[in-house]
């Protein structure tokens, strides 16, 4: 089964990559009320609290959570400049394992959102098959998803496993097609 090309693959990375903040943006996003400053006073390291308010910056944006190598610098330098760190003390290598897990679920039950578990996945596909049935096109499929995936205040997936929903979708459509018409349809001899 040939996977279906949904987004151009410029359009595929940028799904799948942090957002590009303006400064206005940056403020927006990165922006720390009372309770948001106790909770990354509490964090130890400079790496762990710039580290938390890039994913959850990134999160409120995009509603998705980025490996460290893909934290854009533009981002680093704002947040340590709001935070008055020092990039001397900032090791970003050392963000990965625990600690970017244990700040996801902090994000996550901050901002009252669901995780992208097993059960969540199996329910997003149920919603992909059943509006695959109604014709849309694999794009406004796509983006049907993502929408839903907001309004449920569901973890965004990757591109691709959207993308491999859909294209099941669409098979499992098509052949529940070709089943019923083979019933009505005699074939010739």
């Amino acid at each position: 089964m040939t996977k279906l090309v949904i987004l151009s693959e410029t359009e595929q990375k940028r799904f799948d990559a942090p957002p590009k903040f303006t400064d206005e943006e940056q403020t927006l996003y990165f922006a720390i009320n009372k309770d948001l400053f106790y909770l990354i006073e509490s964090l130890r390291t400079p790496t762990n609290k710039v580290g938390f308010l890039l994913q959850l910056g990134y999160f409120r944006s995009h509603g998705k959570f980025y490996p460290a190598h893909q934290f854009r610098q533009q981002d680093i330098q704002f947040l340590l400049k709001l935070l008055g760190l020092e990039a001397s003390n900032l090791d970003l290598s050392k963000y990965q394992k625990r600690i970017p897990i244990l700040h996801r679920e902090k994000i996550l039950k901050e901002l009252a959102w669901k995780p992208l578990t097993q059960k969540e996945l199996d329910l997003l596909e149920e919603y992909v098959i059943w509006q695959a049935k109604n014709q849309h096109s694999p794009k406004q499929l796509f983006m049907m998803v993502v929408d839903y995936c907001w309004k449920n205040k569901l973890e965004l997936p990757s591109y691709n496993q959207i993308a491999l929903f859909i294209t099941q979708a669409y098979n499992k459509n098509e052949s529940t097609l070709v089943k019923i018409g083979s019933e009505y349809i005699p074939i010739a001899k």
